[in-house]
């Protein structure tokens, strides 16, 4: 997992190809006035998730993984809190069947991090993930989610 903000200035070189590609999307576009939906950025290998959802308590929020795709969550308006614990193999899990996605059932020692407008978190798929965790109070959350296919790193 990475976090950070896009107003941070990474070193050159200092993430994968495919997720500084991401960033710079991310930072390029004004997602406060694009309407919800799937935005490519190259095809079915990287596209961009627009949405507004709205974050509830901890124990309503399924934590999740992927197998063929990283995310990369950004945060664009509100306040958002997502866990995070790497994947070890010992948290039953059950694979929705046609999607990348991974529900975990009793994970233990999660880590949260506490999200503001510009962060972002990159989750491979030895990361499990619980985003749209409220902070102090639920509230609708803008995000951002880039899929980039494994097969870009």
């Amino acid at each position: 997992m990475i976090y950070s903000s896009v107003y941070a200035s990474p070193l050159k070189g200092e993430y994968p190809a495919a997720v500084v590609k991401a960033l710079e999307y991310l930072k390029a576009n004004d997602f406060k006035n694009m309407e919800p939906g799937r935005y490519d950025i190259d095809g079915d290998k990287m596209y961009a998730l627009v949405q507004n959802l709205t974050t509830e308590p901890v124990e309503k929020r399924k934590p999740e993984g992927h197998l063929d795709y990283i995310d990369v969550q950004y945060l664009v308006a509100g306040e958002e809190v997502i866990g995070c614990v790497p994947d070890t193999g010992k948290f039953p899990k059950n694979k929705v069947e046609g999607k990348d996605m991974i529900y975990f059932q009793d994970v233990s020692g999660e880590t949260f991090v506490n999200m503001v407008p510009g962060d972002f978190c990159v989750f491979f798929p030895s990361d499990i993930h619980r985003p749209g965790v409220q902070a102090n109070e639920s509230m609708t959350v803008r995000k951002v989610v880039v899929k980039i296919s494994t097969e870009l790193i």
